[in-house]
């Protein structure tokens, strides 16, 4: 990890500037959910400019996928306090993602951006919840996209969906992925939102 603050002290992060700017971009007034917090670099840099962020992480490492980083590691503290200054802005939930997303409404979201696990069911699974979870225009964001060791892309190639090019970095933009077809099956009891051709 590294830190790109810029002088505002914020938590370490594996994020290089330019996509640090466009997430702040692409939150800009909307209601995000972020998918993988650790010490709450993203959740600073969406809440400070986002309508709402919904925090979703068990803070507890990387036990599905070791080998991107430490198992058993607790951030949940370092993380709540790392957040204090947004903290109005941002609802934090403390849980696994195949636990806590199938909680949330349809259609609840504006965004999602996904910075967490990378182990390849895991991705899959937040790949095919956005889909109900986010509104039909809808952005889907992911970091670490194309790093070995982590498999948003091969998820997102496997599903048929494209990022906007070029990436920036290793973050993947997924515009309007609301209206985007996944052309493969969805995990059981996923329903498939594909939106009525345009008359």
């Amino acid at each position: 990890m590294h830190r790109t603050d810029n002088g505002l002290n914020l938590p370490p992060t594996a994020m290089n500037e330019m996509e640090t700017l466009s997430l702040e971009r692409a939150a800009r007034g909307m209601d995000v959910l972020e998918l993988g917090a650790e010490y709450g670099y993203s959740t600073i840099v969406m809440a400070r400019v986002a309508r709402s962020v919904v925090s979703v992480d068990w803070h507890n490492g990387y036990n599905d996928n070791p080998t991107i980083g430490p198992s058993n590691n607790d951030t949940l503290w370092q993380y709540v306090y790392n957040i204090k200054e947004v903290r109005a802005n941002v609802i934090p939930i403390v849980g696994r993602f195949q636990d806590v997303l199938p909680l949330l409404g349809d259609a609840s979201f504006d965004m999602i951006f996904l910075d967490g696990g990378h182990d390849f069911e895991g991705a899959k699974f937040c790949f095919e919840q956005g889909r109900r979870l986010l509104r039909p225009l809808g952005a889907f964001l992911c970091h670490d996209y194309g790093v070995d060791l982590c498999n948003e892309r091969p998820v997102a190639t496997m599903l048929g969906l494209t990022p906007r090019s070029p990436v920036v970095g290793s973050l993947a933009i997924f515009d309007d992925y609301g209206r985007q077809r996944i052309d493969k099956p969805l995990a059981r009891g996923v329903k498939h939102l594909v939106p009525e051709p345009a008359a």
